[in-house]
């Protein structure tokens, strides 16, 4: 078992590593639960949409006032910490993927993505690191 797991962290590091760009983690068939995890609210849904159409100044600004609410879930902080990452704020993005861990630690997403953005500032031992926690 322990081999598997191994191999399995290796893939998800080779496979954030192999990736030209980083970005959140879809998964089919976990929309349901995805969901579960977010607010529904009109500044999420633009929070969303700025996300999809690459205005990550935009989405970092609504998903603060997001994550300010206290319905904010573990996909909310996940969000922020991704469009954090894609504004250079390693730090902060780091703490948003914390928070939405400490919200939901069985949240896979959020160490998963943190280790695309690790990966993605060339630091490997962070990375793997970050996709253990995601297994």
């Amino acid at each position: 078992k322990r081999g598997r797991m191994k191999r399995l962290g290796m893939l998800l590091l080779l496979v954030g590593t192999a990736l030209p760009g980083w970005g959140w983690a879809q998964v089919p068939g976990m929309q349901e639960e995805e969901t579960e995890s977010r607010t529904s609210a009109p500044v999420a849904d633009a929070a969303r949409s700025a996300m999809d159409a690459g205005d990550w100044q935009g989405a970092v600004k609504l998903l603060r006032q997001v994550v300010a609410q206290p319905t904010a879930g573990a996909g909310d902080w996940n969000d922020l910490g991704i469009a954090l990452g894609k504004t250079g704020e390693l730090a902060e993005a780091r703490a948003a993927f914390d928070r939405a861990l400490a919200l939901d630690p069985t949240y896979f997403r959020a160490p998963y993505n943190l280790g695309l953005l690790l990966s993605s500032r060339k630091d490997p031992a962070g990375a793997e690191a970050a996709y253990r926690k995601a297994l």
